[in-house]
Protein backbone atom coordinates (compact mmCIF):
# COMPACT_ATOMS: atom_id res chain seq x y z
CA UNK A 1 0.00 0.00 0.00
CA UNK A 2 1.45 3.34 -1.03
CA UNK A 3 1.83 6.29 1.33
CA UNK A 4 -0.83 8.16 -0.64
CA UNK A 5 -3.26 5.26 -0.29
CA UNK A 6 -2.57 4.98 3.44
CA UNK A 7 -3.21 8.68 3.95
CA UNK A 8 -6.47 8.49 2.01
CA UNK A 9 -7.59 5.42 3.97
CA UNK A 10 -6.77 7.06 7.29
CA UNK A 11 -8.63 10.23 6.32
CA UNK A 12 -11.66 8.20 5.18
CA UNK A 13 -11.84 6.17 8.38
CA UNK A 14 -11.46 9.24 10.59
CA UNK A 15 -14.45 10.86 8.86
CA UNK A 16 -16.79 7.97 9.70
CA UNK A 17 -18.85 8.86 12.81
CA UNK A 18 -18.70 6.54 15.77
CA UNK A 19 -21.90 4.70 16.78
CA UNK A 20 -22.42 7.25 19.59
CA UNK A 21 -21.96 10.18 17.17
CA UNK A 22 -24.35 8.53 14.71
CA UNK A 23 -27.05 8.12 17.38
CA UNK A 24 -26.55 11.72 18.48
CA UNK A 25 -26.92 12.88 14.88
CA UNK A 26 -30.13 10.85 14.48
CA UNK A 27 -31.55 12.18 17.76
CA UNK A 28 -30.71 15.76 16.80
CA UNK A 29 -32.33 15.36 13.38
CA UNK A 30 -35.53 13.94 14.88
CA UNK A 31 -35.62 16.63 17.58
CA UNK A 32 -35.13 19.31 14.94
CA UNK A 33 -38.02 17.88 12.90
CA UNK A 34 -40.36 17.81 15.91
CA UNK A 35 -39.39 21.31 17.08
CA UNK A 36 -39.77 22.76 13.61
CA UNK A 37 -43.18 21.08 13.25
CA UNK A 38 -44.35 22.39 16.62
CA UNK A 39 -43.30 25.96 15.77
CA UNK A 40 -44.87 25.76 12.32
CA UNK A 41 -48.17 24.42 13.69
CA UNK A 42 -48.16 27.06 16.43
CA UNK A 43 -47.77 29.92 13.97
CA UNK A 44 -50.23 28.43 11.48
CA UNK A 45 -52.87 28.20 14.20
CA UNK A 46 -52.51 31.69 15.64
CA UNK A 47 -52.56 33.19 12.14
CA UNK A 48 -56.05 31.84 11.49
CA UNK A 49 -58.75 34.48 11.29
CA UNK A 50 -60.87 32.67 13.89
CA UNK A 51 -58.08 32.13 16.43
CA UNK A 52 -58.93 35.29 18.37
CA UNK A 53 -62.56 34.23 18.78
CA UNK A 54 -61.57 30.79 19.98
CA UNK A 55 -58.92 31.95 22.46
CA UNK A 56 -61.42 34.38 24.00
CA UNK A 57 -64.00 31.62 24.23
CA UNK A 58 -61.42 29.58 26.12
CA UNK A 59 -60.79 32.50 28.50
CA UNK A 60 -64.50 32.87 29.22
CA UNK A 61 -65.03 29.15 29.77
CA UNK A 62 -61.95 28.28 31.77
CA UNK A 63 -61.09 31.04 34.19
CA UNK A 64 -61.70 29.46 37.56
CA UNK A 65 -61.53 32.61 39.66
CA UNK A 66 -64.54 34.72 40.50
CA UNK A 67 -64.40 38.38 41.45
CA UNK A 68 -65.08 37.36 45.06
CA UNK A 69 -62.13 34.90 44.97
CA UNK A 70 -59.78 37.61 43.78
CA UNK A 71 -61.11 40.02 46.40
CA UNK A 72 -60.39 37.44 49.08
CA UNK A 73 -56.89 36.90 47.68
CA UNK A 74 -55.98 40.59 47.83
CA UNK A 75 -57.68 41.12 51.18
CA UNK A 76 -55.23 38.65 52.72
CA UNK A 77 -52.15 40.30 51.17
CA UNK A 78 -51.67 43.88 52.42
CA UNK A 79 -48.02 43.77 51.30
CA UNK A 80 -49.14 43.98 47.67
CA UNK A 81 -50.08 47.63 48.17
CA UNK A 82 -46.46 48.48 48.80
CA UNK A 83 -45.46 46.34 45.83
CA UNK A 84 -47.81 48.35 43.61
CA UNK A 85 -46.68 51.77 44.82
CA UNK A 86 -42.95 51.16 45.34
CA UNK A 87 -42.08 48.59 42.65
CA UNK A 88 -44.63 48.35 39.86
CA UNK A 89 -45.23 52.07 39.60
CA UNK A 90 -41.57 52.53 38.62
CA UNK A 91 -41.96 50.32 35.55
CA UNK A 92 -45.62 50.51 34.51
CA UNK A 93 -47.78 53.40 33.30
CA UNK A 94 -50.68 54.24 35.62
CA UNK A 95 -53.82 56.34 35.61
CA UNK A 96 -55.83 57.17 38.72
CA UNK A 97 -59.45 58.24 38.29
CA UNK A 98 -60.68 60.05 41.40
CA UNK A 99 -64.25 59.79 42.74
CA UNK A 100 -65.09 63.10 41.03
CA UNK A 101 -63.88 61.80 37.65
CA UNK A 102 -60.57 63.67 37.58
CA UNK A 103 -57.80 61.64 35.91
CA UNK A 104 -54.22 61.71 37.25
CA UNK A 105 -51.27 60.13 35.46
CA UNK A 106 -48.38 61.62 37.44
CA UNK A 107 -46.92 58.78 39.50
CA UNK A 108 -45.70 60.93 42.39
CA UNK A 109 -49.17 62.45 42.72
CA UNK A 110 -50.76 58.99 42.66
CA UNK A 111 -48.38 57.74 45.36
CA UNK A 112 -49.03 60.83 47.47
CA UNK A 113 -52.79 60.30 47.18
CA UNK A 114 -52.64 56.77 48.57
CA UNK A 115 -50.04 57.59 51.21
CA UNK A 116 -52.35 60.35 52.46
CA UNK A 117 -55.22 57.85 52.52
CA UNK A 118 -53.07 55.59 54.72
CA UNK A 119 -53.11 58.25 57.41
CA UNK A 120 -56.88 58.23 57.69
CA UNK A 121 -58.21 56.66 60.94
CA UNK A 122 -60.07 54.00 58.93
CA UNK A 123 -58.74 53.53 55.38
CA UNK A 124 -61.44 52.39 52.99
CA UNK A 125 -61.11 48.65 52.46
CA UNK A 126 -62.47 48.77 48.90
CA UNK A 127 -59.77 51.27 47.92
CA UNK A 128 -57.15 49.12 49.61
CA UNK A 129 -58.18 46.12 47.50
CA UNK A 130 -57.92 48.14 44.30
CA UNK A 131 -54.39 49.30 45.04
CA UNK A 132 -53.23 45.82 46.03
CA UNK A 133 -54.63 44.43 42.79
CA UNK A 134 -53.13 47.13 40.56
CA UNK A 135 -50.03 45.20 39.50
CA UNK A 136 -48.99 42.38 37.16
CA UNK A 137 -50.38 39.72 39.49
CA UNK A 138 -53.73 40.60 37.92
CA UNK A 139 -52.64 38.86 34.69
CA UNK A 140 -51.54 35.59 36.33
CA UNK A 141 -54.77 33.58 35.98
CA UNK A 142 -55.36 34.67 32.38
CA UNK A 143 -51.79 33.80 31.36
CA UNK A 144 -52.25 30.39 32.94
CA UNK A 145 -55.36 29.78 30.83
CA UNK A 146 -53.54 30.86 27.66
CA UNK A 147 -50.80 28.28 28.34
CA UNK A 148 -50.83 24.62 27.25
CA UNK A 149 -48.17 21.89 26.90
CA UNK A 150 -46.04 21.88 23.74
CA UNK A 151 -47.46 18.52 22.69
CA UNK A 152 -50.79 20.09 21.68
CA UNK A 153 -49.03 21.53 18.62
CA UNK A 154 -46.48 18.80 17.85
CA UNK A 155 -48.79 16.82 15.60
CA UNK A 156 -48.56 17.38 11.84
CA UNK A 157 -52.33 17.76 11.52
CA UNK A 158 -52.76 19.86 14.65
CA UNK A 159 -52.98 23.24 12.97
CA UNK A 160 -55.57 22.03 10.48
CA UNK A 161 -57.73 20.12 12.93
CA UNK A 162 -58.03 22.17 16.12
CA UNK A 163 -60.24 25.01 15.04
CA UNK A 164 -61.78 23.30 12.02
CA UNK A 165 -63.30 20.61 14.24
CA UNK A 166 -64.72 23.21 16.57
CA UNK A 167 -66.78 24.74 13.78
CA UNK A 168 -67.76 21.40 12.27
CA UNK A 169 -71.52 20.98 12.65
CA UNK A 170 -71.04 17.23 13.02
CA UNK A 171 -68.58 17.51 15.89
CA UNK A 172 -69.84 16.40 19.27
CA UNK A 173 -69.94 18.70 22.28
CA UNK A 174 -66.99 16.82 23.79
CA UNK A 175 -64.96 17.24 20.61
CA UNK A 176 -65.70 20.95 20.50
CA UNK A 177 -64.70 21.41 24.12
CA UNK A 178 -61.52 19.43 23.50
CA UNK A 179 -60.50 21.74 20.66
CA UNK A 180 -61.15 24.82 22.82
CA UNK A 181 -59.01 23.42 25.63
CA UNK A 182 -56.14 22.62 23.26
CA UNK A 183 -55.99 26.07 21.70
CA UNK A 184 -53.38 28.26 23.35
CA UNK A 185 -51.10 31.27 22.90
CA UNK A 186 -48.25 30.11 25.15
CA UNK A 187 -46.56 26.70 24.98
CA UNK A 188 -44.98 25.20 28.08
CA UNK A 189 -42.25 22.56 28.04
CA UNK A 190 -38.51 22.01 27.71
CA UNK A 191 -38.48 21.31 23.97
CA UNK A 192 -38.71 24.88 22.68
CA UNK A 193 -38.41 26.78 25.99
CA UNK A 194 -41.03 29.37 25.09
CA UNK A 195 -41.26 32.25 27.52
CA UNK A 196 -44.08 34.82 27.83
CA UNK A 197 -43.06 38.39 28.65
CA UNK A 198 -45.29 41.34 29.49
CA UNK A 199 -43.41 43.92 27.44
CA UNK A 200 -45.59 46.90 28.24
CA UNK A 201 -48.42 47.40 30.72
CA UNK A 202 -50.90 50.11 31.58
CA UNK A 203 -53.07 50.00 34.68
CA UNK A 204 -56.00 52.24 35.61
CA UNK A 205 -57.27 52.49 39.17
CA UNK A 206 -60.80 53.84 38.88
CA UNK A 207 -62.15 55.04 42.22
CA UNK A 208 -65.32 56.31 40.56
CA UNK A 209 -66.34 52.85 39.30
CA UNK A 210 -64.51 50.94 42.00
CA UNK A 211 -62.44 48.91 39.53
CA UNK A 212 -58.97 48.15 38.24
CA UNK A 213 -58.41 47.69 34.53
CA UNK A 214 -55.10 46.48 33.17
CA UNK A 215 -53.77 45.95 29.68
CA UNK A 216 -50.47 44.47 28.56
CA UNK A 217 -48.56 43.54 25.43
CA UNK A 218 -47.71 39.87 25.92
CA UNK A 219 -44.90 38.48 23.75
CA UNK A 220 -43.95 34.85 23.22
CA UNK A 221 -40.30 34.17 22.44
CA UNK A 222 -37.84 31.30 22.18
CA UNK A 223 -34.05 31.11 22.58
CA UNK A 224 -32.23 32.04 19.38
CA UNK A 225 -28.58 32.40 20.35
CA UNK A 226 -26.37 33.50 17.44
CA UNK A 227 -29.42 34.09 15.26
CA UNK A 228 -30.70 37.37 16.68
CA UNK A 229 -29.02 40.26 18.45
CA UNK A 230 -31.28 39.93 21.48
CA UNK A 231 -30.72 36.13 21.79
CA UNK A 232 -34.52 35.77 21.78
CA UNK A 233 -36.76 35.33 18.79
CA UNK A 234 -40.22 36.84 19.26
CA UNK A 235 -42.81 34.59 17.64
CA UNK A 236 -45.99 36.52 18.39
CA UNK A 237 -47.54 39.25 20.48
CA UNK A 238 -51.01 39.58 21.99
CA UNK A 239 -52.81 42.39 23.77
CA UNK A 240 -54.39 41.06 26.95
CA UNK A 241 -56.82 43.04 29.09
CA UNK A 242 -58.22 42.38 32.55
CA UNK A 243 -61.06 44.21 34.28
CA UNK A 244 -61.66 43.62 37.99
CA UNK A 245 -64.43 45.03 40.16
CA UNK A 246 -64.13 43.52 43.65
CA UNK A 247 -67.11 41.33 44.47
CA UNK A 248 -68.81 42.10 41.16
CA UNK A 249 -66.95 41.39 37.97
CA UNK A 250 -63.78 39.78 36.59
CA UNK A 251 -63.21 39.72 32.83
CA UNK A 252 -60.30 38.59 30.65
CA UNK A 253 -60.04 39.47 26.97
CA UNK A 254 -57.43 39.14 24.22
CA UNK A 255 -57.88 42.18 21.98
CA UNK A 256 -55.30 41.44 19.30
CA UNK A 257 -52.85 38.73 18.21
CA UNK A 258 -50.03 39.11 15.70
CA UNK A 259 -47.40 36.61 14.56
CA UNK A 260 -44.03 37.69 13.18
CA UNK A 261 -42.93 34.70 11.12
CA UNK A 262 -44.27 32.54 8.32
CA UNK A 263 -44.84 28.91 9.39
CA UNK A 264 -42.33 27.78 6.72
CA UNK A 265 -39.75 30.44 7.53
CA UNK A 266 -36.08 29.48 7.18
CA UNK A 267 -35.49 31.30 10.46
CA UNK A 268 -37.67 28.76 12.27
CA UNK A 269 -35.68 25.94 10.70
CA UNK A 270 -32.41 27.46 11.91
CA UNK A 271 -33.79 27.98 15.40
CA UNK A 272 -35.05 24.39 15.45
CA UNK A 273 -31.53 23.13 14.71
CA UNK A 274 -30.10 25.25 17.53
CA UNK A 275 -32.75 24.13 20.01
CA UNK A 276 -32.38 20.47 19.01
CA UNK A 277 -28.63 20.56 19.62
CA UNK A 278 -29.12 22.23 22.99
CA UNK A 279 -31.80 19.69 23.93
CA UNK A 280 -29.57 16.74 23.08
CA UNK A 281 -26.63 18.23 25.01
CA UNK A 282 -28.83 18.48 28.11
CA UNK A 283 -30.08 14.94 27.66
Amino acid sequence: MTSHTQNFSSLFLSSIPTPYEMMTLIDTTESKRKINQTLSNYLTTIQRSDFLDLINLKLRRNHCLKASDLEEYYSARPELKRFTLDVEMDRIDYDLILPDGQCIDDKDTIRAYFHTADKQPQPKQDVEILVRAANQSLFADAIGILTSPEKVYDNVCAAESFITKYFDDNASQDQQENQIDKTCFILSGHQINMSPVAEKCHITIDLQRGSVSAICVLATSIPAIALTRSEKLVLARAILSVNFQPGQNLEYHVCHVKSYHHPDSSTLSKVAVSLARELNVKN
